[in-house]
């Protein structure tokens, strides 16, 4: 790495400043100078080892190269003497290769140059202002405990006194800062009197939120608390940050202005819940309110809005909560009503209707509906009400059903035999003549009014069309037997066919036939005739 490489970041504390200065910038002042120049600081800067030293591990440094020779004008320790050798052990600046250098060198690339660069403005600005004590202004000062018995120091990247007897210490930070940390600083700078500000860098609520909130809102903060879980004794929120605003600011003002960052707390009524938000002031830091033994400065009271919100968001809780009873009996009573009504109805089924599959399967639905859909919204005791008439609906109701399932399978046992027994009937007359007041025709029209019965309507019709074929095929049969006996007889007594002769003409009407209608008068009269008279001759 080349000397100007950890230059960039490197501060030394110089006899002829107040404050530590970047290596690079001593090295482009002493390279304007005259060699005479560069001669009598080189001299000087060897003679007395306070002159110059390094701001990290405070060993005295020497100016090396220049002149002409192959290496450029650079700091060097002066580890001859072995005190000062063994004291910059540690420090990443001493060795060429250090790791630690490449390290520092890394961190000042991201966070150090901001850093430096904003520590020398801040200082600047403050060594400007009519209100500070100009000789007071340090950066990287060790400031020592009041209490000599115990070892404590800190060392604040900026310390200044203004003229009404105020401590400052300034801490500049971008990126995180352990908790631990931050919280013992702050402790003892409040055991020391010092009014401590954190001035955050313009990205650093973005880019290090947790940082940011733990030194807005304190040690307890948490990213998954509810906002109303912040405060107590009166804590105000307030971060400082040195945006590019606030400088121009200062340079105007000639004092240290500083961007406030606060939270602005709004209630949503809707959800019960606090609402962040964050709003901006730019303000001087001596309009800061001071209690440097209790807390840390602030600008913007925000305890007494957070007190506010918290206030409104209980009333805003107690009147979700009265519109959440007022809907859950609301609800309750409409659950309690659509219960009433399925119950109702399912009585209604029971009591009114014949079972069937349709309506089983609608009667365990109520029941479903009264159990499962309803009962988890009401209290517990309205539910274990309910329940008990739920449970005592679907016992009728599952006897009801258990009855009409019984019946239904003794029904279709009779469907299957009636069926069967059709079917042989239709078999025994099919093709065959049968006498229609023959017994064995009463009981073809009692097997075809019990398929009417159990709705066999198909079957019906079969075993209706076998019984006519077989009426017509006795009564053809029949007349041809009259026609063949008159024929073939001179005389004889018919009274024997009397009986038979009026059953054919009753079947006949029966058959509602027109072609018999017609017919069966010509030769059905003239023997009726015949079974009156006793005989007669043709």
């Amino acid at each position: 790495m080349g000397q100007s490489g950890y230059h960039r970041g490197w501060e030394i504390l110089s006899g002829n400043h107040s404050r530590p200065v970047l290596a690079w910038r001593l090295i482009e002042q002493i390279k304007k100078g005259s060699d005479l120049t560069n001669g009598i600081i080189r001299h000087q800067i060897a003679e007395d080892n306070s002159s110059y030293r390094c701001a990290h591990c405070r060993v005295p440094v020497r100016l090396a190269g220049g002149n002409g020779g192959t290496q450029c004008l650079h700091f060097r320790h002066f580890t001859k003497d072995p005190e000062y050798k063994q004291q910059a052990e540690g420090c990443p600046f001493c060795h060429p290769d250090s790791e630690q250098r490449k390290l520092y060198s890394e961190v000042f690339r991201g966070e150090g140059q901001w850093h430096l660069s904003h520590k020398e403005k801040v200082a600047e600005i403050l060594s400007r202002d009519p209100r500070i004590d100009a000789e007071s202004v340090t950066t990287e000062r060790y400031i020592f405990s009041k209490d000599h018995d115990t070892n404590i120091r800190r060392q604040p990247d900026i310390y200044c006194r203004d003229w009404d007897g105020n401590h400052w210490v300034f801490e500049l930070t971008r990126w995180w800062l352990h908790p631990e940390t931050a919280v013992e600083r702050q402790r003892a700078y409040r055991r020391l009197g010092y009014n401590l500000v954190w001035l955050f860098s313009p990205d650093c609520q973005e880019k290090n939120r947790s940082t940011f909130h733990l030194l807005l809102y304190g040690a307890n903060y948490r990213e998954d608390a509810p906002p109303e879980t912040l405060g107590g004794g009166g804590a105000q929120f307030n971060a400082f940050e040195l945006s590019e605003a606030a400088l121009i600011q200062s340079d105007k003002a000639g004092s240290l202005h500083l961007e406030v960052v606060y939270p602005h707390f709004a209630v949503n009524d809707s959800l019960g819940s606090i609402d962040i938000s964050y709003q901006r002031e730019i303000m001087s830091m001596h309009s800061l309110s001071l209690a440097p033994e209790a807390r840390l400065p602030y600008g913007v009271k925000t305890a007494l809005q957070l007190q506010q919100a918290k206030d409104h968001l209980e009333a805003a809780r107690q009147a979700i909560a009265r519109r959440e009873e007022e809907h859950q009996r609301m609800q309750q009573a409409s659950v309690m009503k659509a219960v009433r009504q399925e119950l109702g109805t399912l009585r209604c089924l029971l009591r009114s209707e014949h079972m069937t599959d349709v309506l089983a399967e609608r009667c365990r639905k109520l029941i479903r509906q009264c159990r499962g859909n309803y009962l988890n919204e009401l209290s517990t005791s309205q539910a274990l009400r309910v329940g008990l008439v739920v449970a005592k609906a679907e016992s009728k109701m599952r006897a009801a059903v258990d009855r009409y399932l019984r019946e239904k399978a003794a029904r279709e046992s009779h469907r299957q035999t009636l069926k069967e027994m059709a079917l042989g009937y239709i078999d025994q007359v099919r093709g065959r003549p049968l006498v229609p007041d023959s017994e064995s025709s009463h009981q073809g029209r009692k097997i075809y009014r019990q398929l009417h019965h159990y709705e066999l309507d198909e079957l019906a019709r079969r075993l209706d069309s076998v019984c006519r074929a077989a009426h017509r095929r006795y009564m053809v049969e029949f007349r041809d037997m009259l026609l063949t006996e008159l024929n073939h007889s001179q005389s004889r007594p018919l009274q024997e066919d009397r009986e038979r002769l009026l059953a054919l003409i009753r079947h006949a009407a029966l058959m509602a036939n027109g072609s018999w209608k017609i017919n069966l008068p010509r030769y059905c009269c003239f023997w009726i005739t015949l079974a009156f008279t006793g005989s007669i001759v043709i």
